[in-house]
């Protein structure tokens, strides 16, 4: 047992509750203000400094919020307007005067607005019933919407160039997903006096077999650059418009792009004389600030070395002040500017979370690798618990969602909670996981709920092997496609763990492909097979057909609003636990949907959590 269980405890469910998320961060076309997403619970606003006055201007912008995909692609800003998304409304607020104007209505779902260099056009993602399209509204003039491009199922990442002669885009078919293989789409662009129209468009790079990501001119209008995993890696590339010649810019064995479940990602950002691109770069689950040359040079940007995780990022279009949102395995999500110049001076803007906590008593990760069953080898994340214990401390195997996905070294307050709980914690890259090569992600394919299950698996063994943790009080923790993994690996192990933490967990793998949005309608298709071919294998993947054989103790969350995995999925896991006496907890939490956003309900979850553990694991003898 503990010898100090208490007085070390720093964190509460309380203080998780009452933090802030950030989403996409931009600054405004003249290069004085930087605008953010900010949310807390349900409620979203676009946060607004103009740093010439250093006040904020209009602060309480409200934004409804893009709903395509996993959202995202919330608003822009440009020419001192504020562009913000509701559904299937686009919303234009100007800074100066205050004034709110209804700029687009569509029938289908609108996301990631980006105005042209002149501020006469916005160009975005309209999501239909069955397709996207990339339609251009005029911001100036009366000019009816016109559609540039319906060429894809999905579309992401419109971009203008300077002249306003072309755009840039991604775009994909299914059974793909974005990351497994999509197309860069450069369309031109003509316009008169009675507005513009699409003439010409052509596929620079990706394939169904190759992913590309963010495509972004450069200020000058001759480059575009993009992030693109022919090698197997995702290397930064440039198209040159004037020559029609594309080149590899990076050769890194390196992640520059993150899986794109939303729209409005961002993980590079060109300087303003066009010479350099500054891109967000991923080695073992740590991303750092780079910059690369257009001539093949590159060297990382020397800053503050406890930030390990950027992910948004937006340059200044007057000079070279790079904003982004960071944090670091003790920082919590911070929106930040840093002046790229021989200073390197740091502002932190906003943060997420405000802990008065001494960094000594925060966890931090060690990059680990082990031996899975077959001898691949299988990447994570250690964090040590922050309380001594008079013996080995009990452990949680934490899953991370997607499955495509990546646990990376960001502040997570999920681990530090129960570090400071005296638990040890591992997070679990499994065989799929993104950042560690193509291939890494590809080993998944036809393999989701054996591969992750039994990676899962190992990943205790290797914790026990190393004496990192008591081998009677492992516990395994996941969400989603996370939440599949641990109850799957619950149904194989026997009796390995001490109890599961299941938060809206897949249970149905049929059920999912047919009750679940069109962004993941197809994504089982690669991930297992295709429907209903192999329907087998299908039934061998779903642990609601399996739920007989779990005896652990687990206590399992579900939103009753959610979308995405229905809470039916759930039910049948839980009935199986209930008529069988199997120790368990079923939590619904009203109006929430796959996450929550509620400061009661995230006070709630972790208290349950934290109750159920200490009676069925931490406080057990062994």
């Amino acid at each position: 047992m503990f010898d100090k269980p208490n007085h070390n405890v720093i964190i509460s469910a309380a203080d998780l509750a009452r933090g802030q998320r950030f989403g996409d961060i931009q600054w405004d076309s003249h290069g004085k203000t930087l605008a953010w997403l900010q949310k807390k619970g349900a409620d979203a606003v676009i946060v607004v400094r103009e740093f010439d006055t250093n006040k904020y201007l209009y602060s309480q912008i409200p934004c409804g919020g893009a709903g395509v995909n996993y959202g995202g692609g919330d608003f822009t800003i440009a020419h001192r307007q504020v562009l913000t998304v509701c559904d299937n409304e686009l919303w234009s607020t100007g800074l100066l005067d205050g004034e709110r104007v209804l700029v687009a209505e569509s029938d289908g779902m609108i996301a990631s607005p980006t105005v042209s260099s002149d501020g006469r056009y916005v160009a975005y993602v309209v999501s239909g019933r069955d397709t996207d399209e990339i339609v251009v509204s005029q911001l100036i003039g009366s000019g009816a919407s016109v559609v540039v491009s319906n060429d894809y199922e999905f579309y992401m990442q419109p971009s203008w160039h300077k002249s306003g002669e072309y755009m840039a885009c991604v775009g994909w078919n299914s059974p793909e997903m974005p990351w497994d293989g999509s197309e860069l789409q450069l369309i031109c662009i003509d316009s008169d006096k009675n507005g513009l129209r699409q003439s010409n468009k052509v596929v620079l790079a990706g394939s169904k077999d190759i992913a590309v990501f963010q495509p972004i001119f450069s200020p000058d209008g001759r480059w575009v650059a993009y992030v693109s995993d022919v090698t197997g890696w995702g290397e930064l590339y440039l198209y040159d418009i004037y020559n029609s010649e594309s080149r590899q810019l990076t050769s890194t064995a390196s992640e520059h792009a993150r899986p794109a479940w939303g729209q409005g990602m961002r993980t590079m950002a060109w300087s303003v004389n066009s010479e350099a691109i500054y891109a967000l770069r991923n080695e073992n689950a740590v991303i750092r600030l780079w910059k690369y040359g257009i001539d093949g040079t590159g060297s990382e940007v020397i800053w503050d070395s406890n930030y390990t995780d950027i992910t948004a990022i937006d340059i200044c279009p007057n000079e070279d002040t790079v904003a982004f949102l960071a944090s670091g395995s003790k920082i919590p999500a911070s929106i930040v500017t840093l002046e790229l110049n021989s200073s390197n001076d740091v502002e932190v803007i906003a943060r997420g979370q405000d802990f008065s906590i001494s960094d000594s008593k925060l966890s931090s990760p060690k990059s680990v690798q082990w031996k899975g069953n077959d001898e691949a080898i299988v990447y994570g994340l250690y964090y040590p618990p922050m309380i001594e214990a008079s013996g080995l401390p009990p452990g949680i195997i934490m899953v991370h969602g997607g499955p495509t996905g990546q646990s990376t070294a960001s502040f997570d307050p999920k681990v530090q909670f129960f570090t400071s709980r005296g638990y040890a914690v591992l997070e679990v890259n499994y065989r799929g996981s993104t950042g560690y090569g193509r291939d890494y992600m590809l080993e998944m394919r036809g393999e989701w709920g054996r591969i992750d299950r039994d990676d899962l698996i190992s990943a205790a063994h290797f914790l026990v092997e190393e004496q990192l943790v008591d081998p009677n009080r492992i516990v395994a923790m996941g969400g989603s496609a996370g939440g599949a993994t641990v109850l799957l690996a619950l149904v194989h192990s026997n009796d390995l763990f001490a109890a599961g933490v299941c938060s809206y967990p897949v249970t149905d793998m049929i059920g999912l492909t047919q009750d679940t949005h069109r962004f993941e309608r197809h994504y089982c298709h690669n991930l297992i097979g295709a429907y209903p071919v192999d329907k087998d294998i299908y039934r061998q993947r779903s642990a609601i057909l399996y739920a007989d054989q779990i005896t652990e103790p687990i206590i399992i969350f579900h939103g009753s609003d959610d979308k995405v995995v229905p809470i039916e999925q759930s039910i049948g896991v839980v009935k199986s636990l209930r008529e069988r006496d199997v120790p368990h907890e079923f939590h619904v939490f009203d109006g929430e949907g796959h996450g929550w956003r509620k400061e009661d309900t995230i006070t709630k979850y972790f208290t349950a959590v934290e109750q159920f553990l200490d009676k069925h694991v931490k406080n057990v003898d062994n």
